[in-house]
Formats: structure tokens, C-alpha cells, sequence
């Protein structure tokens, strides 16, 4: 593992026609200590001519064509093949700022933070910024609080299962996040750099129905019982101090509650 190195994760699934813009952006970093993993996750389009063009460019590029496993899969297979002490995952259609690396690998290396991320910015089908709340644990057991591209230490993703490869409907981000970060896990956000989130028409997250939205929520609830019968309390707090737990998960995470303390 080399000590500082950033590794790019760039899983991509027919996305030819967006994968130059992704790879742009990483090779224009003012942070060059990386190396970025392309990993085809069976593409039936051009996605390997591009990927393959780049390789050729910079030895910094690395090419995998891998089975259709999904995201997490893909995501798993790169990392696994990595050499850096950092992690970026970065879809092979979005695109990060110039000064992303430098500026995430500048704050993780006060040894503080497990994780650091920038402001979101949808472009495509959708534009604007992504607003979220500033960042508390709790609210993360509400809801995801992040993009998957933020920075995170190669020995904390150690530590996790990995993304799970059988969330494929969505939500596999958040999943992950839940397994990295506790209530003593420090994160910063650096306001000067920027994910920039492609929205397409057929992206999963418009696919995705709230009642496959409500099945995915409570699957994480499920993998990560421990946890919420643990902040149950505060989650109840959260509901009422600011009336934006979803009603469904509340009740739901009630109901799990009360049938576990019925069957002591």
C-alpha cells in the first residue's frame, strides 16, 4: 500500500458516452498521487474503447472488464486491486472538481476525520445543488448524507464487508456508510470542491419507486439492527423536533422495537 496514494474507483456499466468527462476530471487533478481503477462491469457499448484510450495516455489509469455484477460488486473488485492508502469511488458518469483530491487528502491527514466530501452539484436532466444537513450520526440513520465519492482511508474500508452486493436496487451507498462510520466517527465537508452528479433520465435513483425505496430502508434497518435499537430514542426525538423522519420508517422501527422487547 503506498503511503498517500489515492485510489480512484471508477466502476462504469454502458457509459461510453459519459466516462471521458469522469476520466478528464481525474487526470486534470492538481493532486497527482493517484491511481484510477476503470472497472467495466460488463458493458455491451464503448465503455472499454474509452477506457482503453485513456490507459494508453497514462500509465495512472488501470483497466479491469469484469462479469455484470453490479455497482457493489464492481466497486469491491476495484478496491481489492488497489494499491493507495486513500479511497474514491467516483461513477463513470459523474465528475469531480480540480482541487477534489488535494483538498480531501489535506484534511484526512491530520488523522481526524474518517471521511471527507465536498458540495454536490446535479447536472444533466437535473441541475442545482444538493442540499443536505449538516452532518450528525443520527441523521445518517435517517437517511444517506452523502454521494458515494467521498474520501476514506483503504484500512477503515478493511475493517467493513465491503459494499453489499445485494443491495442492487439502490441504497448500497448508505448501506456502506452505516458500516464505516459510528457515533465517535468524525466527518468534514470541504465547501471549495465539488461533485458533480449526472442525472439522467434513466438513472436507478428515478427508478426506483417509494415502495422499492421503503423495502431498501428497511432492508438497512434490518442489516444494521444493533444500531438502531441503540438510537431509537433519538430517532423518536428526531421525528418530533424536526418532522422529517419519514412517518413509514418510524413506525416501522417502532414496531421492530416492541417485538423484540415482547420476545424477552
Amino acid at each position: 500500500m503506498v503511503k498517500d496514494t489515492v485510489s480512484v474507483i471508477v466502476p462504469c456499466y454502458n457509459q461510453g458516452d459519459f466516462l471521458k468527462e469522469a476520466l478528464v476530471s481525474v487526470y486534470n487533478q492538481t493532486y497527482t498521487n493517484w491511481e484510477c481503477l476503470i472497472i467495466n462491469d460488463g458493458s455491451t457499448d464503448h465503455s472499454e474503447a474509452v477506457a482503453q484510450d485513456w490507459v494508453k495516455k497514462d500509465p495512472r489509469f488501470k483497466y479491469f472488464n469484469i462479469p455484470n455484477g453490479g455497482v457493489s460488486h464492481a466497486r469491491n473488485f476495484g478496491i481489492s486491486h488497489s494499491t493507495g492508502a486513500y479511497i474514491l469511488p467516483l461513477d463513470g458518469d459523474d465528475k469531480i472538481s480540480p482541487n477534489f483530491l488535494e483538498e480531501t487528502v489535506k484534511a484526512m491527514a491530520s488523522g481526524e476525520f474518517t471521511l471527507a466530501y465536498g458540495t454536490t452539484r446535479r447536472f444533466g436532466a437535473e441541475t442545482g445543488k444538493w442540499a443536505t444537513r449538516a452532518y450528525k450520526y443520527k441523521r445518517l440513520l435517517h437517511q444517506n448524507m452523502f454521494a458515494c465519492t467521498a474520501l476514506y482511508r483503504r484500512s477503515d474500508y478493511d475493517k467493513t464487508p465491503g459494499y453489499s452486493e445485494f443491495m442492487k436496487e439502490g441504497l448500497e451507498d448508505w448501506e456502506f456508510w452505516l458500516n464505516l462510520l459510528n457515533e465517535n466517527s468524525k466527518v468534514i465537508k470541504i465547501k471549495n470542491i465539488c461533485l458533480y452528479y449526472r442525472r439522467k433520465t434513466d438513472s436507478r435513483s428515478y427508478e426506483i419507486s417509494k415502495m422499492q425505496e421503503a423495502k431498501l430502508k428497511r432492508q438497512i434497518v434490518k442489516n444494521h439492527q444493533e444500531i438502531y435499537d441503540r438510537h431509537l430514542p433519538d430517532l423518536i426525538t428526531l421525528y418530533h423536533e424536526h418532522a422529517y423522519l419519514e412517518r413509514s420508517l418510524l413506525l416501522f422501527l417502532a414496531r421492530h422495537f416492541v417485538h423484540k422487547w415482547l420476545r424477552r
